[in-house]
């Protein structure tokens, strides 16, 4: 699974966990509510910043390993 899809996947289930809405994501981040939909869509390449910026605002660390 590429890492962009697998940040996403950790990304939203941290959402899900919040039980926050998306608008309230988006204002904690400073961004419209479409742009979290398009977070949230696998099928869009987000860059990793912005994982990083929504999982902050979600009280997670979003770290990267190499092995």
């Amino acid at each position: 699974m590429p890492l962009s899809v697998a940040s996403n996947v950790l990304l939203l289930n941290a959402f899900l966990q919040s039980e926050i809405t998306q608008q309230e994501l988006a204002r904690r981040i400073g961004k419209h509510k479409q742009e979290i939909t398009r977070l949230f869509n696998l099928h869009h390449a987000t860059k990793i910043d912005a994982v990083q910026l929504a999982a902050k605002a979600l009280g997670k660390e979003l770290s990267l390993v190499m092995v």
